[in-house]
């Protein structure tokens, strides 16, 4: 670093930097808690306390029971250490997948330094990754599956190292960063199988790697991933669970990876086909369905992105020699069958996220002229501040409140959790387990008896009772606490008055 030019090293500092805010800023905010987030916390506090997967009362998951159909348990598990020091909250249970996110960048930038890539390769990378709108989104929220972008990056990163060095305890590394992916996404299964495939068999062409090492490599796959090999024999042949070596290999209620395949309702090839369009629509106009996931217009990759990218792709397959560009062609073409089969959004195109980042900063950096070069810079950094525009202002009501469950219900639950008294809340068990965990012996002994489901719901445990409409007879010591907007008569006919009103929620007693 010290021996580039001073107005690389500050372009380089003020990248970096604004990576940093991009992902920190308000991050407990800015969005409300999400359903799965509140989900995966309650798992990573049990696992923490317990070492129990809490809706399944198993020790050891290898796979979370969560909704009934199942949760990635590599995100709670990295977090419960998170949990068990500072306690289960939004800021703490978010905190490391910032964390994860930052550093991914980081390092990315640091290996760069290390293999000694020029000035404009490093600033232009590190300003599509560190910039990214898909990779800032994943990294603000702590759904399960946003982990999987970042363990790309450090994917990228290692390779880079390892094109440098041809060190072989690296090449081990990026696999073992591989194996563990499989962990962190499920959906992404299909993809991790087709890229470690073609990984191992063009490093062994090329003689990147010994046969020794490799050896030692399909054997760390064997001993890393075998629970979730069995996880599949499970839930698609066997049907019952089963417990090998103090691991429960969890039996899900039902699998939510049948209504994922475009032909899970029929249709064979027709539905493939008809997937395509689909998919692009997504990736172009940005919006899958879910704002907190991606923006409209800009999703995970920005149309400027994936223009550059197929750019970047038809530049980059004259110098497949090379084995960090040959890892990028092959984990984009690793995507086709999630591209053909799977049902798309933001989340479930993800992986796609990194190889287009790649193969569009490799074209970038080709423009022949410095000026040019500067372009391309400005457009990613005019990117990145509109859509940071439209996240904080544009769509900050729907992404606070109006799409996801608002922070302030947290806040009047804690409080009305030191009463004891029986409360009744319009929203999912998910957040009251939130806001105040219970054990889960003592969530089962109290629960309503539910049949199994992709996604069960308890209608009441403990003192909380979750309800969509204010019943016609309630305790006198109630606590109600009502999303604005909910017919309220029932409750005043009873004697009820509002004693809190907030912004989205208001706190009933007598």
């Amino acid at each position: 670093m010290k021996n580039r030019p001073y107005v690389f090293q500050a372009i380089l500092i003020f990248l970096l930097a604004l990576s940093t805010v991009a992902r920190i800023y308000q991050y407990n905010t800015t969005m409300g808690i999400d359903a799965d987030e509140a989900m995966g916390g309650v798992n990573s506090w049990s696992l923490a306390h317990y070492g129990l997967d809490y809706f399944n009362n198993t020790s050891h998951p290898v796979y979370l029971y969560a909704w009934g159909s199942g949760m990635n348990i590599l995100y709670p598990l990295l977090a419960a250490p998170f949990v068990k020091i500072f306690g289960l909250s939004i800021v703490v249970y978010r905190l490391p997948m910032i964390l994860i996110g930052i550093i991914s960048i980081y390092f990315l930038a640091f290996t760069m330094l290390k293999s000694q890539w020029s000035n404009w390769a490093l600033i232009i990378y590190t300003a599509a990754f560190g910039l990214s709108t898909g990779l800032i989104t994943t990294s603000r929220w702590a759904v399960e599956s946003n982990l999987f972008p970042a363990l790309m990056v450090t994917t990228v990163s290692l390779t880079i190292l390892f094109t440098h060095f041809k060190r072989q305890w690296l090449f081990l590394m990026i696999n073992l960063v591989l194996a563990l992916s499989a962990y962190a996404y499920s959906n992404n299964w299909f993809f991790l199988a087709f890229l470690v495939l073609g990984w191992l068999v063009y490093s062994g062409f090329h003689q990147l790697a010994s046969i020794r090492t490799i050896i030692v490599t399909l054997i760390g796959y064997l001993v890393i991933d075998w629970p979730l090999a069995l996880f599949m024999y499970v839930n698609y042949i066997c049907h019952h669970q089963i417990n090998v070596l103090g691991l429960t290999i969890t039996k899900m209620a039902t699998s939510r990876g049948g209504s994922q395949f475009v032909f899970s309702n029929g249709g064979g090839v027709k539905a493939i086909f008809n997937n395509l369009p689909k998919t692009l629509d997504v990736l172009l106009a940005g919006n899958g369905g879910f704002l907190k996931s991606g923006l409209p217009n800009y999703g995970i990759l920005p149309p400027l992105m994936l223009l550059a990218g197929l750019t970047g792709l038809i530049l980059i397959c004259w110098h497949l020699f090379d084995p960090l560009h040959a890892l990028m062609v092959i984990m984009l073409m690793a995507n086709l069958p999630t591209v053909l089969m799977i049902v798309p959004n933001n989340t479930h195109l993800n992986a796609l996220t990194v190889p287009v980042l790649y193969l569009a900063s490799y074209a970038f950096t080709s423009i022949p002229t410095h000026w040019l070069k500067s372009g391309a810079l400005t457009l990613i950094i005019l990117i990145f501040t509109s859509f940071s525009y439209r996240y904080l202002v544009t769509y900050h009501q729907d992404l606070t409140a109006n799409t996801e469950t608002p922070t302030e219900l947290i806040v009047l639950l804690k409080s009305a959790n030191k009463t004891k008294h029986p409360i009744y809340v319009t929203t999912n068990y998910t957040f009251t387990l939130f806001s105040n965990p219970i054990s889960p012996s003592e969530f089962h002994k109290t629960a309503a008896k539910v049949s199994p489901a992709e996604f069960i719901n308890y209608p009441y445990y403990a003192q909380y009772h979750l309800i969509s409409d204010i019943p016609q007879r309630l305790p006198k010591n109630a606590i109600l606490i009502i999303r604005k907007g909910t017919n309220l008569s029932n409750a005043y006919q009873q004697g009820f008055h509002v004693q809190k009103s907030n912004t989205y929620y208001q706190e009933l007693t007598r």
